[in-house]
Formats: C-alpha cells, sequence, structure tokens
C-alpha cells in the first residue's frame, strides 16, 4: 500500500483550470488495508459521506480522503457511486493488496490496469486507453517506473503461492 501512495509524495498538486487542488480519495477495501493507511494520514477528521464514514487528513502535505468501500465488484462499485456522487473527487485512488499473479513481478511494483479478465469467464474487458496512458505519465513523473498489465475479478482471495501462479497461467493476468 505504501508503494502505491508514494507518488502522493513526488506528485504535483492535481488541480482544476483555476488552479485549485482537486480532491483525492484514497479507496480501500478491507478493515487491514485501511489501517495501514490510517496510520500514513495526519491532521485527521471523520465526516459522514454518501452514508459511509470518510476520513479526511494528509499525505506528505498533500490533502486527502479515505474511505472504506468493502470487498467485492458491488461493494466497491455502491461506494465509489456514492464518494464520487457527493465529494466529486478529481482523483481516486483504488490501493491495497493487489497481490502479483506474474512471478516476473517485483515487490511494490505498480501495474497500471489495462484490462481486467474474470477469472470464471476469463471474459476481457478493455480499460479505455487514454486514462491508462495519463496513469502511467502521471506515475512516472514522480519518477517511478510503473507498467500496464492485466488484472484478475477473482471470486476468492486468493493466498497461496501456487494457487497465485494457477491462476495467472489461466487468465494471463499481472495482478
Amino acid at each position: 500500500v505504501s508503494a502505491i501512495l508514494q507518488p502522493l509524495y513526488n506528485c504535483p498538486y492535481v488541480s482544476d483550470r483555476e488552479g485549485y487542488a482537486i480532491m483525492k480519495v484514497i479507496a480501500i477495501a478491507s478493515e487491514v488495508e485501511l489501517r495501514r493507511v490510517r496510520r500514513m494520514i495526519s491532521e485527521q477528521r471523520v465526516e459522514m459521506h454518501g452514508g459511509r464514514e470518510v476520513l479526511f487528513g494528509t499525505i506528505h502535505g498533500r490533502d486527502v480522503c479515505l474511505v472504506k468501500t468493502g470487498v467485492g465488484r458491488k461493494n466497491a462499485a455502491a461506494a465509489a457511486r456514492a464518494i464520487c456522487a457527493d465529494l466529486r473527487p478529481g482523483l481516486v485512488i483504488i490501493a491495497g493488496a493487489a497481490g502479483g499473479l506474474d512471478h516476473e513481478l517485483d515487490r511494490g511494483e505498480v501495474v497500471a490496469v489495462g484490462s481486467v479478465v474474470r477469472e470464471n469467464t476469463r471474459e476481457e474487458i478493455i480499460c479505455p486507453e487514454a486514462p491508462v496512458r495519463r496513469a502511467l505519465d502521471v506515475l512516472r513523473e514522480a519518477g517511478m517506473r510503473p507498467r500496464s498489465g492485466r488484472c484478475c475479478q477473482a471470486g476468492a482471495f486468493v493466498h497461496r503461492a501456487s494457487d497465485k501462479h494457477a491462476l495467472h497461467l489461466k487468465t494471463r493476468a499481472h495482478v
């Protein structure tokens, strides 16, 4: 998680055309991940938005808000809709433990998702090219060396290395 959030330290402020800083939301699925990121946030205050508890504060001097989405596609979609409608963020960072499926990935390596493969149907959903390219550019500007890759949407958490390897062979997904 800290490797994903490090660009907040190096990145210039994201701002609108008038130069005002745009709200940055960090979306986290699980309580364990939330606690880890919460420790990184200073000047904390909690408010209710979109029916969810949202933590506001700063990371490396950058204003952020942190929201727990819950695990799973439906929970993440519901949380994203509610928070986006209520806060109207300019940048959303989805952070958390996305386990590497490809053994060639190094620990902490950043993968910008270019497509999502569903484990059960092997259907591949291609992400729009422009936002993926922009995400890669922003990460590179922050001094990182990200790669574009495939993400697998699995039906359950995959913990064992052998299961991750099997899922990579089945879907060719990186994370």
